[in-house]
């Protein structure tokens, strides 16, 4: 079995896949879903492009809801983080240490 590495991680968070995390974040709210999914594709390969090693050993839920939280803001929809984390099956703890990982990692990106 191979082993998985950071680009394992960037085929899974292909633009069509986070388009539909997106949509279970912004529900009833397709446009929004669209732009933010469409920002977050373009962040997530800058962000490969710059720092590979940054996707290895996360899930892309993780990955996609420190993001998701922080693109609420840009784009005036803000979703709080218990809102996020029902809606990806995830925790707050993760979102947390997702934003905290994009801020430290990406903070030109935010």
């Amino acid at each position: 079995m191979g082993e998985k590495t950071a680009s394992d991680a960037l085929r899974r968070l292909s633009p069509e896949k986070v388009l539909i995390f997106a949509s279970m974040i912004w529900q009833n709210q397709p446009s929004v879903a669209a732009d933010v999914s469409e920002r977050a594709s373009k962040i997530i390969q800058t962000a490969y492009e710059k720092k590979p090693a940054f996707f290895a050993g996360k899930s892309k839920k993780g990955i996609l809801s420190g993001l998701f939280y922080h693109l609420g803001f840009n784009t005036g929809d803000v979703k709080t983080q218990q809102e996020i984390a029902r809606a990806l099956g995830t925790n707050e703890m993760t979102i947390r240490a997702s934003c905290r990982d994009w801020l430290e990692s990406f903070p030109e990106f935010f």
